[in-house]
């Protein structure tokens, strides 16, 4: 995950050497309503997914979504958003996270975006 996301880091601004996401993965997994996913193709983990689920309000939030960079452009990112979907047909909206390096507005931490 971490090589994905400063392989993207790095697309924006050349000067990002190493984007440290630890914290933010840990967070993410740590929380009671969270559910991680790995995407498996010949045995060989190339993507995955961390999401938080509101059984409640079904308002549910795409944490992470990565590829790994050898297998980027096949189509397997959507593959894994299509199947988060139909795993969760019931969700209202879904809200996403966009990394502050992927977005125009620099230093801010993470920008949030909200898909109906």
């Amino acid at each position: 995950m971490k090589d994905s996301f400063n392989q993207a880091a790095q697309v924006q601004d050349s000067s990002l050497e190493d984007v440290l996401l630890t914290e933010d993965i840990y967070a993410s997994l740590t929380c009671d309503n969270a559910h991680g996913f790995k995407a498996v193709v010949d045995h060989e983990i190339v993507g995955g997914a961390i999401v938080q689920i509101d059984d409640q309000t079904h308002h549910n939030h795409l944490d992470f979504l990565y590829v790994d960079t050898a297998h980027q452009n096949k189509g397997i990112g959507y593959k894994i958003w299509t199947a988060l979907e139909q795993k969760y047909p019931q969700t209202v909206l879904w809200e996403t996270c966009t990394p502050y390096f992927d977005t125009p507005f620099g230093n801010q931490p993470f920008g949030h975006k909200a898909i109906a």
